[in-house]
């Protein structure tokens, strides 16, 4: 037993550490750790009943030993109105970042593999019941939380005060690069306002940070205030923030046009004016410079915030009698590249500049000496090895500045007179020379210097890496070395050295900082990034706030602040092991120095990405190219005249991660109305203008810019009365969980007298009931718009917004609108996309807006750009009652197509010129994400998987395109398929990269998502998929059908595969003879026939309850295949000799048994199962398969049969599939590799059997669990996707002759098929690639490695279907 440790606050509340088993009292808070082995009680009172007002909290916490915690309970009576939870006693248990409530009819039992699981139990004031009993164990059973349909509740749980600034900016990503390179640059940016120290400007964007250390002078009085806290302390050490301004502006000369791409160059010369403007100040003369201030000892035993710290801040200084030619040389550099950043700018600030860069280089080059030396304190800390670099860097820096040769003469001399003639251990603080090396090169183009930066890069990169690819050089501020050998190697590649080879480098190390490994390690961005960074200022929460050691060592709760852009440490290890704990002073550290070679090595990442360079280099420089306006290309043709959009449909769950406080206070402010932050002219009621609410926009969960404008809050007061308001505005100066209300609300809600602050209960977004809002949603366009440039404001939403996109090309492809934060107006108001003008002159008057919520999306169909009108949805948002709130509020009826109306013409605005439209760009565009269906167990969005897999069918149709066609860079083709007879057979799918129609694996895939949305059509429905599943289904069997030209002919194959491989191009200009190949009685087919009857049987099925007689007709056409098939019996390779090339069958005999059974299914004529049976009892294959795929189809009867009768046989050989899947070896990150073409396809194809089997009852847990392992490795658990279009760091070249293949007029070779150092023009999205040759993880995006980067119908059948499975178990939703 572990000892028990108390605490007692202010006499009521209790924290308790390290203890084992709870016993709730009326007010309390608990903390316990969970070892391997434990199993503590939770009980909701000691006695019979529990109290009345209990509340009580506890958190669990998982040991390392432990693999999950679970929570159940065996006895469990709380008293509750109904099941909802919604009023009464209820447990609430919190993990994954997830809320279930319980209460009367339901029990918890969750399951978390997450390091903490929070327990609330909370009791009405008014009555008693008998409780609970429950248990928290170390479970061994690592399922995520299970779906509990008692509660339906779900809210995320409360987070640390972050900061709003961190909210994701507009991406500026080109189509070649990894990650979104300008958003880390924004975010980087951010953590030097971040790190500001003195007087910030009226334009501060981290709203925790404020004035600081305004009482810095030197030794005679001189202002010192300004510069940079150096890391998570708050001491201004000279050297090394003078050499991340260096550094930093290196980057923004060196990748200006990267900077701009991505909005941040003035960001950035912001970040580089706030530390020269202080190196100006400390310069207080030509021979005199402060080069610290802040004593490190003293520093660090101040636990605070810098705006509240008064400890004493000596300043120290270099003059003559005490050198410091590394800090003084350093900031000479620093003031001479700032004025380079600056010439075009401000040349007179860029001559300020370079007049004290000359002097401090003079001090420094005369009075020779190191600044440690000098300063004893900064010895301690950033002790200097040597002077030289310094000098050679500034005397390189102030030739590019000036131009005066005396100063290149002065830099070169230095070098080759250096001490230093070895290469450099690294680049950063305290050696400049690999940076000055570079830098020479570029000036002078010498080979001497080229030599030396080749030499520090193939050093950099042989130096050991982590299994995940990090370069480790040392345990202190792994990252920091990683990414700067980056930096300098990405600018050797920009100056022609060894491009490629160093370019993949970099990527590579900044990659593993921003997910490569599994992990960011940039705060703010990507997946699982550090919330605990080592930062005395982030830790602290705001005032009134105490903040004490105790406070900072508290690592249970993770910083109050969220530290933006910051990069930490890293790993202390190459073993890519990283602990989140601000106590960890090396691998949570964070610091100037780390983050600016890290930038700019993104920058220049970004600006070979997007093919733009600014910084003169001795090779000519690529010229820059914009990057391309996401315009469809065509220009679409004007849509149609409006129509009513139609109801939005439920996504299942409504109201997805929207506020759930359990706690907070109300006050009020007034009983006016109008104006607030929302820019809402009015309110939509007088229940609304009665009880309207302000939210805390110190609260990022909150105000999120302004999101949460024009809904509905549901405030529930410590004795139960619950009032509904509508959000209009926003308190700057109202902490989080503090809510300011009308004066009228505040007084109903408290039974108050007048006006104070009181506690509430809860507060809980939920949905406008029609007394606060009712009628239709209604588009609002801003008053000044016009073609060229429009925001568009939502009015009258009964549930949040969660953004807008707008489609110029009748709804094919959505691309988004910014919104409601800047560059959008200030209020709720989102941006048209730029690019394109929204006028009849160019074809775009008629347009579409989906406005997305939870509830599902509304479509609005829009007419031009008028100037304040407004346009009627139709329709509304409601969800009904799942929302908390009202049902649907009926549309007028009939409800007219929408019309703008023009409000009253307001006083003239000035209209910004136009900008003429770009012309039409390659179609690399995604096609926006559609609204989330992900159900709250999903651990990935499996919904947007099936959207984008059924989008990859239709780039591989051939023959004539519907009207509907969603591929913009796709068009008509092999129109002139035709049967030996003249027969037609134009449609059905390209194979793979290729255009020869294989009837085998085309048939076989069609089967397998049929039987995946027979089997889920709930899932397929909840993620709004079934349709075109059925599109992609029919669109195969349309063609089966036309290819069976009699009951005893069938064509198989369309095209030859050595003539078409020989063709590089498109398929719409493909000319190349495409001869047909027929089975019949004489050349038999019994594969090929029979897996077309089951995918026509299969389909039937599909079919079976939207279209009878599609359906029939299906049926008629399977049963004359099988018939054919079963009577008239061999291989079909046996008979084309041309599939024998590259789709060799093995045998027919799986085919009979699956088509046999498929049509018992589809008929319910016992003939079909009796000769499925039959044919089974008597095979020639009695093992167990190699593998379930386009060649064997037996798991896939065997589990069909099983479903279909329910015998022990079928289960026990379905079994033995999976078990022996289960065992093939397996890749370090998970992979089950069974062979190297097409790894991820028998992946996910074991998947989608073990996850029917799972789903028919066979071994449930366990092959859900080896399922979701091998789909959540290709989308994303192995550090990368596999899916295009899906995820992270996902393939974009593909193995695909079309998708490589740019639009009319290009011409296409396969020169420029195998020039990879492009990506593909057109993205392939949905498409599931081949994946790795081996059991290593290793993959290569190489258009030209037709293994890995393959990609086929059939690759993509089951694992699209498996998807669909784990979509299915997650939300509880099954069919078949």
């Amino acid at each position: 037993m572990r000892l028990i440790s108390l605490l007692f606050v202010a006499g009521c509340f209790i924290y308790l550490t390290d203890a084992e088993d709870v016993v709730c009292t009326k007010k309390m808070k608990k903390v316990v750790t969970i070892n391997e082995g434990d199993s503590f009680s939770f009980k909701t009172q000691a006695g019979a009943m529990y109290e009345a007002g209990t509340k009580c909290t506890v958190k669990y916490k998982k040991n390392k030993s432990c693999p999950a915690i679970r929570f159940s309970c065996s006895e469990f009576d709380l008293i509750n109105k109904n099941t909802k939870c919604k009023k009464g006693d209820k447990m609430v248990v919190i993990a994954d970042g997830e809320k279930k409530k319980f209460c009367q009819g339901s029990s918890p039992d969750v399951t978390t593999t997450s390091k903490t699981m929070k327990v609330v139990f909370k009791a009405n004031k008014k009555i008693q019941g008998s409780g609970a009993l429950c248990t928290a164990e170390c479970s061994s059973d690592e399922t995520t939380l299970p779906s509990t349909s008692s509660s339906p509740s779900t809210t995320p749980a409360s987070t640390p005060v972050t900061n709003p600034t961190g909210t994701t900016g507009p991406s500026t990503q080109c189509s070649s690069e990894r990650y979104d390179f300008g958003e880390v640059l924004r975010l980087s940016n951010l953590f030097y306002e971040a790190q500001r120290s003195g007087k910030l400007p009226d334009n501060n964007r981290v709203p925790w940070r404020g004035d600081s250390s305004l009482g810095d002078v030197g030794n005679n009085g001189e202002d010192l205030t300004g510069g940079y806290h150096d890391a998570g302390d708050y001491v201004k050490f000279g050297l090394p923030m003078a050499s991340a301004m260096t550094v930093l502006a290196y980057g923004g000369i060196s990748y200006e046009d990267a900077y701009k791409d991505a909005g941040q160059y003035a960001a950035l010369q912001d970040a580089v004016k706030w530390g020269t403007d202080y190196l100006i100040k400390a310069h207080v003369s030509p021979n005199k410079f402060y080069c610290q201030v802040g004593n490190g000892i003293i520093d660090h035993d101040y636990p605070g915030r810098p705006e509240t710290m008064t400890v004493n801040r000596p300043a120290y200084i270099l003059k003559p009698s005490k050198p410091g030619s590394d800090c003084a040389g350093e900031s000479a550099a620093s003031l001479a590249s700032a004025a380079v950043l600056f010439k075009d700018t401000d040349q007179a600030y860029s001559a300020t500049l370079i007049q004290h860069a000359k002097e401090l280089f003079s001090f420094a080059d005369t009075y020779r000496g190191k600044y440690s030396s000098s300063i004893s304190d900064a010895f301690e800390f950033y002790e200097s090895s040597s002077y030289e670099d310094e000098l050679i860097w500034a005397a390189a820096w102030l030739y590019k500045a000036t131009g005066d040769n005396t100063y290149l003469t002065k830099a070169e001399n230095m070098y080759s007179s250096r001490s230093q003639t070895w290469t450099s251990w690294a680049f950063d603080w305290d050696d400049k020379l690999p940076g000055a090396q570079l830098l020479l090169f570029e000036l002078t183009g010498k080979q001497e210097y080229k030599s030396d930066v080749e030499s520090f890069c193939d050093y950099a990169m042989g130096i050991q890496k982590s299994p995940k690819g990090q370069t480790h050089l040392a345990q202190w501020g792994s990252n920091r070395y990683a990414s700067n050998f980056a930096f300098i190697c990405i600018g050797a590649a920009h100056a022609g050295i060894n491009t490629d080879t160093y370019t993949e480098y970099a990527d590579q190390q900044i990659g593993y900082m921003l997910g490569d490994s599994g992990r960011s390690f940039v705060i703010g961005f990507g997946q699982n990034f550090p919330k605990q960074p080592h930062h005395k200022a982030a830790a602290c929460e705001s005032l009134p706030a105490q903040c004490t050691w105790e406070t900072f060592g508290d690592t249970t709760k993770d910083n109050p602040h969220q530290l933006n852009g910051a990069l930490v440490g890293g790993p202390l290890a190459a073993n890519d092991v990283y602990k989140d704990d601000r106590t960890d002073y090396i691998m949570a550290e964070v610091t100037l120095d780390y983050n600016a070679g890290f930038q700019s090595a993104v920058a220049g990442l970004k600006a070979l990405a997007c093919n733009s360079s600014s910084s003169s280099s001795p090779s000519p420089s690529p010229t820059p190219i914009p990057s391309p306006v996401p315009v469809p290309s065509p220009a679409p043709a004007p849509a149609p005249a409006p129509a009513p959009a139609p109801a939005p449909t439920s996504s299942g769950t409504c109201l997805k991660d929207k506020i759930f406080y359990d706690h907070g206070e109300v006050t009020a402010y007034g009983t006016n109305p109008t104006g607030g932050h929302c820019g809402f002219k009015e309110l939509p009621s007088e229940k609304a203008k009665q009880y309207f609410v302000a939210i805390s926009s110190q609260d990022p969960d909150g105000w999120k810019d302004g999101l949460y404008c024009g809904s509905c809050v549901r405030l529930r007061y410590t004795d139960g009365k619950e009032l509904i308001g509508y959000i209009h505005d926003s308190c700057p100066s109202c902490p989080k969980y503090h809510w300011d209300l009308s004066d009228y609300m505040y007084l109903d809600l408290t039974s108050e007298q007048s006006v104070g602050i009181k506690d509430i209960s809860d507060a809980e977004i939920v949905e406008c009931p029609d007394e606060i809002v009712s009628g239709n949603m209604k588009i609002k366009i801003k008053e000044g718009s016009n073609p060229w440039w429009a925001a568009y404001q939502v009015l009258n939403t009964k549930n949040p917004i969660n953004g807008m996109s707008m489609s110029i090309d009748g709804g094919s492809t959505w691309l988004e609108m910014v919104g409601p934060e800047d560059p959008a107006p200030s209020g709720f108001w989102f941006m048209k996309p730029g690019g394109f003008i929204l006028n009849a002159d160019n074809g775009m008057e008629n347009y579409k807006i989906r406005v997305e919520s939870d509830t599902g999306d509304i479509i609005v169909d829009m007419i031009g750009v008028i100037d304040g009108g407004e346009t009627d949805a139709g329709t509304n948002n409601a969800g009904g009652e799942d929302c908390g709130g009202s049902a649907p509020s009926p549309s007028p009826s009939p409800a007219p197509a929408p019309v703008p109306v023009p409000a009253p013409v307001p006083a003239p605005v000035p209209v910004p010129a136009p900008v003429p439209a770009p012309g039409p760009s390659p179609s690399t565009t995604t096609i926006a994400p559609g609204p989330s269906t992900q159900c709250s167990s999903e651990r990935y969005d499996f919904g947007e998987v099936l959207r984008l897999s059924n989008l990859f069918y239709e780039a591989q149709r051939s023959g004539k395109l519907p009207d509907n066609n969603r591929i913009p860079w796709r068009g008509d083709s092999s129109l002139g398929d035709v049967g030996n007879n003249g027969e037609d057979l134009t449609g059905g799918y390209h194979d793979a990269g290729d255009y020869v129609k294989f009837g085998l694996p085309m048939a076989s895939a069609m089967t397998v998502l049929a039987y995946g949305g027979i089997s889920y059509e709930d899932a397929y429905k909840n993620a709004g998929q079934y349709a075109e599943l059925q599109d992609a289904v029919k669109w195969g069997t349309d063609y089966l059908i036309k290819a069976h030209v009699s009951p005893n002919e069938f064509y198989c194959q369309v095209g030859n595969g050595d003539i078409d491989h020989e063709y590089p191009g498109r398929p719409e200009t493909m000319t190349v003879s495409r001869p047909a190949y027929i089975l019949n009685p004489s050349n038999p087919g019994s594969d090929c026939a029979g897996e077309s009857a089951a995918s026509l049987a299969s389909a039937a099925v599909l079919f079976k309850d939207t279209d009878q007689a599609y359906s029939a007709t299906l049926i008629e056409h399977a049963k004359e295949l099988f018939s054919f098939a079963d009577t008239n019996r061999g291989t079909y390779s046996s008979s084309i000799s041309d599939a024998a090339k590259f789709y060799n069958s093995q045998s027919y005999q799986d085919e009979l048994i699956w088509a046999a059974a498929w049509l018992y299914k589809a008929t319910g004529d016992n003939t079909y199962l009796t000769k499925a049976e039959n044919m089974y009892a008597a095979r020639s294959q009695t093992w167990t398969p190699w593998a379930f795929d386009w060649d064997d189809k037996l798991p896939g009867a065997q589990l069909l049969l099983f479903e279909l009768t329910g015998k022990q046989e079928y289960k026990s050989d379905v079994e033995s599939f999976c078990d022996y899947a289960m065992g093939i070896q397996k890749s370090p990150k998970g992979q089950t590799h069974l062979a190297q073409w097409g790894s991820n396809r028998y992946a996910s194809n074991f998947a989608f059997i073990c996850i029917g089997a799972a789903h028919a009852g066979i071994k449930t847990d366990t092959y859900t669990d080896y399922a979701d392992k091998q789909i959540g490795y290709m989308l994303g658990d192995s550090g990368r996707s596999f899916v295009i279009g899906f995820g992270q760091n996902f393939p974009k070249q593909p193995h695909h002759k079309a998708a490589a293949c740019e639009s009319l007029p290009a011409q296409c070779t396969w020169e420029t098929f195998e020039d990879t150092t492009k990506d593909n023009p057109h993205q392939l999205n949905g498409a599931l690639v081949g994946g790795p040759l081996a059991a290593n993880d290793v993959y290569k995006d190489d258009r030209t490695d037709y293994i890995m980067a393959e990609v086929t119908l059939d690759y993509n059948a089951g694992f699209q279907s498996a998807v669909a499975g784990l979509k299915a178990l997650a939300c509880n939703s099954s069919s078949g």
